[in-house]
């Protein structure tokens, strides 16, 4: 018995030595740290390189015509490869002129929805508004929406110098709109940029900002017609407490309610609700009504809408 246990004491020394000589010896033969990336002398493949091996490898078909049928679109598939080809990608063969056609085109149903939707917001306001419609990040969140990130052919640096990818994604859905509109008609284009751009939901408040809105509102008010701006005590809780509660309301008129806000203070419940007459007046909503771009593809004359009033150059934004 006792000779058996020497006897494998023995072998399990001389395993781990034998472990231990191999593993030095591939520690010995593993390359040095310097040498990662570089070609060995005796190799005669040709160094990585990333640019050539993308620009190799075609957009799979199989995702042109699933973003295809996903949009609707008609169309060759070779047309909706090059709407996704960005310039930086491609010299030739790109998407630069859809891109083009398309903004302008979203720019301009853009800018009627909205002047007509709300006739009486401010330049500034509206152009912001304009940019948060059809912009380059709600443009790219178009796209991200549609899936078509497979699908974008393009290069971080080119000729034209650095090129970010959310502006080539945005690229894409302008792209798009071009694509529709060139084959499809200002129709379908006015359609398909009501149901991915013009439906978003905007908050138009978070534009309008004053400074002074109790002076404002007495101005604006007499800018819209009315008379006697007063501002009224509605209700009250606590006056004498810690934390008392105050509802003031704007009225004109007597009787014509523009605005209410609520504060722990007289100045704030005042301060809140000739903010929130201001954008009742501001933000009023127009029923909906036919755009002037609808008379190229419906019969009839356009009849105009009243404009709307402007605005008080008041320390406003």
């Amino acid at each position: 018995m006792a000779t058996r246990q020497a006897v494998r004491a023995v072998n399990l020394r001389s395993l781990s030595t034998s472990v231990c000589s191999s593993s030095s010896r591939i520690a010995v033969r593993a390359p040095p740290v310097e040498a990662k990336g570089k070609r060995s002398e005796s190799s005669s493949l040709p160094p990585f390189n990333a640019k050539e091996w993308a620009s190799s490898v075609p957009v799979r078909e199989s995702s042109l015509v699933a973003l295809g049928h996903r949009l609707g679109l008609s169309v060759e598939i070779d047309e909706i490869e090059k709407a996704c080809t960005h310039a930086s990608f491609s010299e030739s063969s790109n998407n630069d002129e859809l891109q083009s056609i398309g903004n302008t085109f979203l720019g301009l149903v853009a800018t009627e929805h909205l002047h007509l939707t709300y006739p009486n917001l401010p330049l500034k306001p509206l152009k912001a508004a304009v940019s948060m419609l059809v912009g380059p990040k709600t443009c790219s969140a178009v796209s991200r929406e549609w899936g078509a990130h497979s699908s974008l052919r393009w290069r971080r640096e080119s000729t034209h110098g650095l090129t970010l990818h959310e502006d080539a994604m945005a690229s894409l859905s302008k792209s798009v709109v071009g694509l529709v509109l060139k084959h499809g008609g200002v129709e379908k284009a006015s359609h398909f940029a009501k149901a991915f751009f013009l439906s978003r939901s905007l908050d138009l408040r978070s534009l309008l900002k004053f400074e002074n809105p109790v002076t404002i509102i007495n101005q604006t008010a007499t800018k819209f017609g009315y008379s006697g701006v007063d501002v009224k005590l509605l209700k009250e809780t606590g006056r004498y407490t810690q934390s008392p509660v105050y509802i003031v309301g704007v009225f004109a008129d007597d009787n014509i309610q523009l605005g209410e806000g609520f504060g722990s203070s007289l100045k704030m419940a005042k301060y809140r609700a000739a903010t929130n007459a201001l954008h009742q007046l501001y933000l009023h909503v127009r029923p909906e009504v036919s755009l002037p771009s609808s008379t190229l593809f419906e019969n009839g004359a356009y009849k105009s809408a009243p404009l709307g009033k402007s605005e008080v150059l008041f320390k406003s934004a």
